[in-house]
């Protein structure tokens, strides 16, 4: 027999370690913060569905009011709810039949039973309510970290550990989540996007300042963090693979591919410029010898420095593994 029935949706809360709400130390470890478990856009999934990719997306936002079909991801920090809403087309199957699973996410990429071997599961056992909503509790999302030091790394590092968060940035920054493993696959019957905006908490730095204002994200295998401030983006690719997710120390302070090129180019310049100059005078006997060669000298030990400096700064880059563009804002 064929069944016919309405659809539902699922609205799905987010949480982690299983909670609503999260209390963690202050940047400066003298006491505690309690932060709302949010998030954006969930995956509702189902074997059962007629065509692949045998999924839908939920999200806090749509396209428009009429809309069920355009789930859109986070456009600031304001569209992170404790919960999210699929569209309302799910077909309600049969208890005899496969149930509907829930996750934070875009795509059956997130499926954290696969991303992290079976450590953490999804919500299962959801069956969907005809012409209803059904809840599906306990949504699991990873804490991804971010210390966002307005420093070198050198300089961060040079401080004790306890002292560092003084170098915390204060000023909220325009962030950007790219989901990459999600890129390019489409639910049916939804068009999606991979990008989620958000930015970092401001204030002051003893509290939590330079962290992400909404740090519970989707379990994945290739994602991409971006902050802004100008004129510089700041992007790093990360794994999450583990419900304490990574952390990600971002420095202000490491300069862009452009500005250390123009800043080489100048250095070059300046030294071409003094050479020139000083062999001139000595042509003309305005300098002596001895004159000229104390001038080489300082030259060279100044542009040993600037070479030195210019490892460090590579080194740091590559242990940072973020590549910093100067740009009018995050890809």
């Amino acid at each position: 027999p064929i069944l016919y029935n309405s659809g539902g949706a699922i609205k799905a809360e987010f949480t982690y370690q299983g909670l609503a709400e999260y209390s963690h130390s202050k940047n400066n470890a003298t006491g505690t913060i309690k932060e709302a478990v949010t998030g954006d856009t969930f995956v509702a999934f189902n074997a059962l569905m007629e065509a692949a990719p045998d999924y839908e997306v939920g999200s806090t936002r749509y396209a428009a009011a009429t809309t069920v079909y355009n789930p859109l991801p986070s456009s600031s920090a304001a569209s992170y709810e404790a919960a999210a809403t699929s569209p309302s087309n799910l077909f309600p199957f049969a208890a005899s039949e496969a149930p509907w699973s829930a996750y934070a996410g875009d795509c059956i990429e997130n499926n954290p039973k696969e991303v992290t071997a079976g450590a953490v599961k999804p919500t299962e056992n959801i069956f969907v309510t005809p012409g209803g909503t059904t809840s599906a509790p306990k949504v699991p999302t990873s804490l991804v970290t971010i210390n966002l030091y307005t420093g070198t790394e050198a300089e961060v590092t040079a401080k004790v550990a306890g002292e560092r968060w003084k170098l915390l940035e204060t000023t909220s920054r325009p962030v950007t989540i790219t989901n990459l493993k999600c890129a390019g696959t489409t639910p049916n019957n939804e068009t999606v996007s991979v990008t989620h905006k958000q930015e970092t908490t401001s204030g002051t730095a003893e509290l939590n300042a330079g962290h992400l204002a909404h740090p519970f994200l989707p379990f994945g295998k290739e994602l991409e963090l971006c902050v802004y401030r100008s004129p510089n983006a700041y992007t790093r690719k990360y794994e999450d693979k583990a419900t304490i997710g990574p952390v990600l120390p971002i420095y202000l302070g490491q300069k862009s591919t452009q500005e250390k090129t123009a800043a080489t180019n100048a250095a070059v310049a300046k030294e071409n410029t003094e050479k020139s100059e000083w062999v001139k005078k000595r042509f003309k006997n305005e300098i002596t010898f001895t004159q000229l060669t104390n001038k080489e000298t300082v030259q060279t030990t100044e542009r040993n420095a600037r070479k030195t400096q210019e490892t460090n700064e590579a080194t740091e880059a590559t242990n940072s593994k973020v590549i910093v563009e100067t740009s009018a804002g995050c890809p």
